[in-house]
C-alpha cells in the first residue's frame, strides 16, 4: 500500500482559512491531468470496461513526487457485455 500525501483538492482550495490558494506550475497541472488520464484509460480499457462514476478533485490523491492517482472505487461499476 501507497501512502499518499495529499488531495488534488487539498492543492487547489486548501483549508482552514485564510483560503489563499498557492501557486500551482502549469507543468504540475499538466502532470496530473495526465496521470488521470492514464488512470481512467487503463480503468475503461479492461474487458468490460470499469467505469468511476465518482471522479472529483476530493478522489484524485498525490504522492510526495506529486504524481496522481484515483482513489474512491465505491461507486465504481463493471460496464456488463453488449
Amino acid at each position: 500500500m501507497e501512502k499518499l500525501a495529499t488531495s488534488l483538492h487539498d492543492i487547489l482550495d486548501p483549508q482552514p482559512p485564510p483560503r489563499n490558494k498557492p501557486f500551482v506550475p502549469i507543468s504540475l497541472k499538466r502532470s496530473v491531468l495526465h496521470d488521470v488520464a492514464r488512470g481512467l484509460s487503463f480503468l475503461h480499457s479492461h474487458s468490460p470496461p470499469i467505469i468511476h462514476r465518482d471522479l472529483s478533485a476530493r478522489n484524485v490523491l498525490l504522492n510526495e513526487g506529486m504524481v496522481a492517482k484515483i482513489a474512491d472505487m465505491g461507486m465504481a461499476r463493471i460496464l456488463p457485455s453488449l
